[in-house]
């Protein structure tokens, strides 16, 4: 099978399965892993597809949103280092908020000694995840409707308990962030973002370098000096110097 047979296929799986396994389509196709890998490489260059741990899914332009559990393996690398620098900004004793973001779920891991700690969420994957983590901690959730896509609370309900608490410290994503703001595509999800930057003392937003330029359909916030974006090193030279002018020295690596 010539090179571009190979492409087509590999695109007409893809499209049916919405994910493929370079495992698999090596045996598909008759060549070996490192074959198939070149191609996924060759043809996310074409914005065709997204590589993931052993395989690739279509991109946003085309599956508009990824499962959970294939979210948690996109930029999984870039996502545990932030996890590793958002832990270092936190202390014993902090009462802490955490969403159920992919990225931040990176946080839980590095809280497995923490003796003192409080963690706020309205999301029941960050509640399932630090049980299993550290049965020592202290977890507050908040209720309200569930957003199944996220497996977290909204609503009305959620934003009138979150008006009642002050935390010390905020760790929540977005799904996109350019030289002008913090964007978001949900109303509800926007509306409690915000109240948690209002009722936190400090707000840290985890960003990978894969979200810059994606800038969402919601104006979530503009760089005001309310929050901090704790970022990955692969943010291009260009992006960082027009952030930081922007910010004013936000960025933390």
């Amino acid at each position: 099978m010539f090179l571009q047979e190979r492409h087509h296929k590999i695109l007409e799986l893809l499209q049916t399965q919405k994910r493929i396994i370079v495992t698999d389509l090596s045996k598909q196709l008759h060549v070996s892993v490192d074959t198939i890998r070149r191609d996924l490489t060759q043809l996310e260059a074409q914005n065709l597809l997204i590589r993931t741990f052993g395989g690739a899914i279509l991109p946003n332009s085309l599956n508009t949103c990824p499962s959970f559990e294939i979210r948690k393996e996109l930029h999984k690398v870039d996502k545990e280092y932030i996890g590793k620098l958002a832990f270092n900004q936190i202390k014993e004793n902090d009462t802490v908020f955490i969403d159920g973001s992919t990225t931040s779920l990176s946080l839980l891991p590095y809280l497995e000694h923490m003796k003192k700690l409080t963690i706020v969420t309205n999301s029941i994957e960050v509640i399932s995840s630090a049980l299993e983590i550290n049965e020592g901690l202290n977890l507050y959730m908040i209720g309200g409707t569930i957003l199944n896509s996220i497996s977290s609370t909204i609503g009305n309900e959620a934003l009138l308990k979150l008006s009642e608490l002050r935390v010390d410290k905020a760790f929540i994503s977005t799904s996109g962030f350019n030289a002008e703001g913090l964007f978001g595509n949900d109303f509800n999800e926007v509306a409690f973002k915000k109240m948690l930057i209002k009722n936190s003392s400090l707000v840290y937003f985890l960003l990978d370098s894969s979200k810059y330029n994606k800038s969402g359909s919601i104006l979530l916030s503009k760089y005001d000096g309310s929050f901090k974006i704790i970022c990955d090193s692969k943010l291009s030279s260009a992006h960082k110097s027009e952030l930081e002018r922007i910010c004013q020295g936000i960025l933390i690596y």
